[in-house]
């Protein structure tokens, strides 16, 4: 008898520690499932900043041709509007992290190289290419599809463009 109810109680004892092993795995599991899940799925903090630091300048960037095109001066926007364009050089020659998804790391970098060709073609327009209004249309129709792949990338990282839009 003695031995049996030994036998019984190593079973018990057995049984309650698998099973709390099992309930351990799950959480474990289900952890790092999540993990990989959100770190696919968002951004990391210099995605992030690129991608805000890129909303902002795109805006500022409209903006100062906006004000070229209403009649404003070339000569006082000009070097703001060279430095706002080296900067979109700048934030668009940035790697895309290695852990996103493959969908999200293809709409990140096709925005970054929007971002990249842009500013490269802005930044070396002169003072009297960016007086000319063709030129001044075409850039606003690049900035366009900018924002058209900004959009894309807000839309798949669940960005919150209306805070962005409150900071500006």
């Amino acid at each position: 008898m003695r031995k049996r109810q030994l036998l019984v109680s190593r079973q018990k004892r057995y049984l309650k520690n698998a099973l709390i092993f099992i309930v351990i795995l799950f959480f474990s599991v289900g952890s790092a499932v999540y993990a990989r899940y959100y770190q696919l799925t968002n951004l990391t903090s210099e995605d992030a900043k690129v991608v805000v630091q890129g909303y902002l300048l795109t805006e500022d960037l409209e903006q100062k041709l906006g004000t070229i095109k209403e009649g404003g001066s070339i000569e006082k926007v000009y070097p703001q509007f060279q430095e706002v364009s080296s900067l979109l050089v700048t934030y668009g020659n940035r790697p895309v992290s290695a852990g996103l998804s493959k969908e999200g790391a293809k709409r990140l970098t096709r925005y970054y190289v929007s971002m990249k060709y842009v500013g490269m073609n802005l930044s070396t327009l002169t003072q009297e290419q960016l007086g000319n209004e063709e030129t001044m249309e075409s850039y606003l129709k690049d900035l366009s599809k900018i924002k058209e792949r900004q959009k894309e990338v807000f839309t798949y990282f669940k960005v919150n463009e209306s805070a962005l839009k409150q900071k500006n």
